[in-house]
Parts: C-alpha cells; sequence; structure tokens
C-alpha cells in the first residue's frame, strides 16, 4: 500500500512540475507577444504620425494654390478689362476716322 501511495505522490509532483513548466512557457510566450505587439504598435504610431504630417503639408500646399488660383482669376479679369478698354478704344478711334472720313 505505501509503494502505490508513493507511486502517486510522484505522480502528482511530476505532474505539477510539467503544469508549472506549462505555466512558465505560456508566460514567456505571452511576454514575447507583448513586446512583439508593443514594437508593431511603436512602428504603426510613427507610420501614422508620417502620413498625419503628409497630410498637414498637403492641406497647406492645397490652401496655398487656391491663394495663388485667387491671384490668377483677378490677373486674368483685370487683363481682360484692360483688353476691352483697349478694344473699345481701337473701335472708337476707328468709328471717329470713318465718321471722319465719310464726311
Amino acid at each position: 500500500m505505501e509503494k502505490k501511495t508513493h507511486k502517486r505522490q510522484t505522480t502528482i509532483i511530476t505532474l505539477s512540475d510539467q503544469n508549472t513548466k506549462e505555466i512558465q512557457d505560456i508566460r514567456d510566450q505571452k511576454e514575447k507577444m507583448l513586446a512583439a505587439y508593443e514594437e508593431k504598435k511603436a512602428k504603426l504610431r510613427a507610420i501614422m504620425l508620417d502620413k498625419e504630417a503628409a497630410l498637414a503639408k498637403t492641406k497647406q500646399e492645397l490652401d496655398d494654390l487656391a491663394e495663388y488660383k485667387v491671384h490668377k482669376k483677378i490677373f486674368v479679369l483685370y487683363h481682360l478689362n484692360e483688353m476691352h478698354v483697349v478694344c473699345c478704344t481701337r473701335y472708337h478711334r476707328q468709328e471717329v476716322v470713318c465718321t471722319t472720313f465719310i464726311k
């Protein structure tokens, strides 16, 4: 009887040792996974910050282009107006010449 009891106790101790080792292995895997997760998280955060900076730069460039478009429109309208004045002046001169010539 003592032999069986001793054998059971040895088996229990062996299983307990195996469980302890498995638990430690699981903890080690968990630590490695958490470290890998944190590393990936940091890389993704850096990428996200780069993308946000690029977006901000692009928005600024777009705003600058919008300002340029306004200036371009003003420039074009001004010159169209000048051309219209010149054409009207020429037409008026031609009209004066024609009326003078006809008289």
